[in-house]
């Protein structure tokens, strides 16, 4: 698997450089809502980053309403 480098800038938390690589791929995969994302340690191996990071960056998200997240299921795009 490829390991698709996060945009590192000065002043960008690593866990803000990891939501915009997620919105990057729910954008060119091109998601239709309420479909899963890649599972939680898949994204921390793709990314290079800890569990942490991840969990940060998809709270985000959350709160954002971009995308859902069920306890035991997973994390899904969210449905307008």
């Amino acid at each position: 698997m490829q390991r698709p480098a996060l945009e590192r800038r000065p002043g960008l938390a690593l866990y803000a450089a990891v939501q915009e690589a997620i919105e990057s791929l729910i954008k060119e995969r091109r998601l239709a809502p309420g479909d899963a994302l890649p599972a939680e340690q898949e994204l921390q191996l793709r990314f290079g980053v800890s569990r942490a990071t991840v969990r940060q960056a998809l709270g985000v998200l959350e709160r954002r309403h971009v995308v859902e997240r069920h306890q035991g299921r997973g994390t899904f795009l969210a449905i307008p």
